[in-house]
């Protein structure tokens, strides 16, 4: 079987494997499995579907980039699948694996969001993913906009524990700086948004 992430710690995993796929953890709904060269379409297209710049998921160029980019031994990517009617729904990802405090996140199809999925997809990653060295806690980030994904933290029992700036931000930031210092009079600078993210902690199972 041939992974797009590294699953190197798989052997810590009670999941069981179906149709030659590795899965993590399942309830009565939906199970959770690891990422596989099989699913780079549905992959990309949950990605574009949750990007601040879904266009450029138009570019087969940049699709092709993206996927290439994604094998990376310090994250692992799970896709969400119904079970009853094999729909992927979206994934999850832990980000920072084997630190003390690894980052996990989640990503829905729009036709999937509101209606319990990314509760239950959370609730199953964090109650059954192990890793080789001890863990703290997890965190989780989250946009201030983003108001429902604020609402499922409270239900997971996340607390809040910090802000930090967005991406966007802290690329204006050094683009602005590289024009002030080039003196390119005809490039206006980058507006900064006024959104934030806030950090989360969610305590181990």
């Amino acid at each position: 079987m041939e992974f797009i992430k590294s699953v190197n710690n798989t052997k810590n995993y009670t999941g069981v494997k179906a149709d030659s796929t590795v899965i993590l953890s399942e309830n009565e709904n939906y199970y959770l499995k690891f990422l596989e060269v099989k699913d780079r379409d549905i992959f990309i297209k949950i990605t574009a579907y949750t990007s601040f710049i879904p266009r450029v998921y138009k570019s087969t160029y940049y699709c092709d980039y993206f996927w290439n980019s994604v094998p990376d031994s310090d994250e692992q990517v799970l896709i969400i699948v119904e079970k009853n009617t094999g729909i992927y729904c979206g994934y999850c990802n832990v980000k920072n694996v084997n630190s003390l405090n690894p980052e996990i996140g989640i990503d829905l199809l729009p036709e999937f969001q509101g209606q319990g999925i990314g509760k239950q997809a959370l609730e199953l990653l964090l109650t059954n993913y192990k890793q080789d060295k001890p863990m703290e806690y997890f965190i989780a980030k989250v946009m201030s906009s983003n108001l429902n994904s604020q609402s499922l933290m409270a239900k997971l029992g996340a607390k809040p524990i910090g802000v930090e700036e967005t991406e966007f931000n802290r690329i204006a930031a050094i683009l602005n700086e590289k024009t002030t210092k080039d003196h390119e009079k005809k490039t206006s600078k980058l507006q900064f948004e006024d959104e934030y993210v806030l950090i989360y902690r969610i305590e181990c199972k």
